[in-house]
Formats: C-alpha cells, structure tokens, sequence
C-alpha cells in the first residue's frame, strides 16, 4: 500500500517535520512493506517557511529587521526557485513579545517592510507571504513607510510609531514607493475574510487579542477608516471592504491598495507550490493533523486543504489532531475518513503540549492495529467486500 502522510505542526510541541517521522516510523513498524512518504504542510500561519523548506529545499536567507517594537532581530525566509516565501510573523509577529509588551498603539509591521526590502535587494520580483500570528493593528503603514510611503498630518511630516499616530495622518505621498514594487508579484496567504474596518473588522475582533485596551476600539477603528479612505483613493477601488484587508491588522489593506497583491488561501498557495496533487497519484491512504482539529478546521486548515485535495481522487484520509472537539464530526463531509485524537484522559494545555510525542505515538499505534484487523477480515479472512 501506498500511504502519504502530511500533517501540520502540533504548535507549541512538534513541528510538522516531526509529527511526520513519528507517524511514518510508528506506521512502517506494523506494516513494514509499505511505500510511506511522509511531506511537511502549512496553511501559510507560522511554520510555512519551515514547511516548504523541508518539502522543496531551497536557500534560506537571515537578514536584520526591527521587530513589533523596533528592536532589532533575526528573521528568515526562504528562497525555492524564483519565489521568496516569508512569514510577517519572522518580523512582526505576537511570539517576539511577552505578554506586558503587547499593545497595538505601539507596534508597526516595520520588520515586514525590511524582510520584502532584503528580497527585492536579491533581484527577487516574486513574493508569497504568510500574515498570521501579527502583533499589530497599524493597517500595514510601518510596512508602507519603509518601502518608501510618507505620511503628512497637514504639511507636517510624520514618522509612523504604531496606531496611537493613526488618527492624526490627513494624506500619504506614495511617490517615494520603490519602484521595483511595481515589478514585483505579491501573494498574500491569509485564511480569514475580514474587512478592515467595523464590528467584524481588525480592531475589534482583532485587537483586544493583541492587548488593545477594548476602551479603544471605536477611536482606532474611526482612525483606521479613515487612512482607509486614503489607501482606496490611491488605489482606485474599495479594497478596505475586500475580504481580508483587516487580516494582520490592516495588512491585508495595505498589500491590495498599494503593493497591488492577491489574496489566496494560505494552504492552497502552499500545496500548489509543492505540486501536492502530484504527490497523491497512486496514492492509497493519506494521513494528515494538527494540534487541534475543531469546528475551525474548515476554514482554510491544513487538515481540511489535505483532505479536500485527497476526497477529489476518492483516497480515504485519516486526520489525527492533538486535541479533538465535539465539532469535528461535521468534518466526515469534506472527505475525511476518520478522525483520531491523541488525547484519551482529562489533562492540562502543560501536560498536553509535554506529553505530545507519547500520546501522538500511541494514538497511530492504536489506529495501525485496526487497520491491521481489516487487512486480516479482507486479505486473510474475505470477510468484506
């Protein structure tokens, strides 16, 4: 039989490299005449680099950029064939922050701007980036300012520090924007589809997760309408209202006003890119998961891209996530097979997480036991049919 197996990372425990190995090792220790592959996925959040690197290989870059509060870091992308595929997260992301340090009035997206700057320095002119995991709500302007946007409040000039500025900018001079943007195709891997503004736009679902004091939300989201205004008058047509310009903050904004990108799902852009439908000929059992298989998973997962792919070419798909919900019985319809906790007792996020491998190992190990039993009803037995 031929299985592939292409699971997300388990954040905060496995990456999905890791995940991958174990079940791959656990699966040919029962059934050892297989032909396993065993593939790294992401949906286009944090991990995507590492995914694809280890997928397709490629060259990876390390540059200097400014994280959310402008203190300088290291951040990665990586190079597979004429595309740099990055994270805004590597540079602007929650995870460089601890919890006292979050606050959106502050933060800026700054470091985005430098990791696109690094690449197009190495003649790169193609560009997919992934813009989960953001620590701020600037609508994208640290990123505009470092590839050349200037903001004016009247004919005072200003130098952008986060949203606590944004209510006081009245124009943005994009005739500074360097010119190989227009040269450049950007693709934007973002998974939710809210508009920038309103009760369904960045701020206000957005921005208390991020630390912005719920206090705030009317006059940020009043500022951002209006820098929102400005972005559409450049751009020629009402991006702020498309379907993700409020992912990352506003980001999303800024990237189809101004730098003229697409929009895609984060893992259909990342199974394109590693020719997975190719992977799946002759494919007879795919086994895919993630951390946490819920009523979420739908909505652009890694797990639900794989199986869809899969559900297309009528191969059964085995999803194992390291914590299943009640919600996830809904999921049989978009193809998979079975769906597998990790999970057998009550426990704790701590215990979970350090208990990852252990209960991921198990949990294949129990699910290659019943395979083995319908292998001996049909094969040895012809009991099924």
């Amino acid at each position: 039989m031929r299985v592939l197996i292409a699971p997300d990372s388990f954040k905060g425990s496995l990456s999905s490299h890791q995940v991958g190995e174990l079940i791959r090792d656990v699966w040919i220790s029962h059934f050892k005449g297989d032909d396993v592959m065993t593939v790294s996925v992401a949906d286009g959040g944090e991990g995507t680099v590492e995914a694809l690197e280890q997928s397709m290989g490629g060259r990876r870059v390390t540059c200097t950029v400014n994280d959310p509060l402008g203190r300088k870091i290291e951040a990665d992308y990586v190079i597979i064939e004429d595309t740099a595929t990055m994270e805004m997260a590597s540079a602007s992301g929650l995870s460089h922050l601890n919890r006292n340090e979050m606050d959106p009035l502050k933060t800026t997206t700054k470091g985005t701007g430098e990791l696109i700057l690094n690449a197009l320095d190495k003649g790169i002119r193609k560009i997919a980036i992934g813009i989960g995991g953001s620590a701020t709500n600037d609508c994208g302007l640290g990123m505009l300012e470092v590839l050349g946007a200037k903001f004016y409040q009247g004919d005072r000039l200003m130098r952008f520090k986060g949203a606590k500025n944004l209510s006081q900018i009245t124009k943005i001079d994009f005739t500074g924007m360097d010119t190989r943007i227009g040269e450049t195709e950007f693709v934007v891997m973002c998974d939710v589809a809210n508009p920038l503004t309103g009760v369904s736009g960045a701020t206000y679902v957005y921005g208390p997760q991020k630390g912005l004091d719920t206090g705030k939300l009317h006059e940020i989201d009043a500022a951002m309408t209006a820098v929102g205004r400005l972005l559409n008058a450049y751009a020629g047509f009402d991006a702020c209202s498309r379907e993700g310009s409020g992912a990352a903050g506003g980001l999303g904004a800024a990237f189809l006003a101004v730098l003229g990108a697409e929009l895609k799902s984060g893992i259909d852009v990342v199974l394109d890119r590693m020719h997975f439908d190719d992977l799946l000929s002759d494919v007879d059992l795919v086994i895919t998961g993630e951390g946490r298989i819920d009523d979420q998973t739908k909505h652009g997962k890694v797990a639900i891209g794989v199986s869809r792919r899969a559900k297309k070419l009528n191969i059964p798909v085995i999803a194992i996530g390291g914590s299943v919900t009640k919600e996830a019985d809904e999921l049989y319809e978009y193809g998979f097979s079975a769906i597998v906790s990790t999970v057998t007792e009550p426990t704790t996020l701590e215990d979970l997480i350090r208990d990852s491998k252990v209960n991921l190992i198990s949990s294949v190990d129990r699910t290659c036991r019943l395979i083995e039993i319908g292998r001996h009803l049909k094969f040895e037995r012809g009991c099924l049919r």
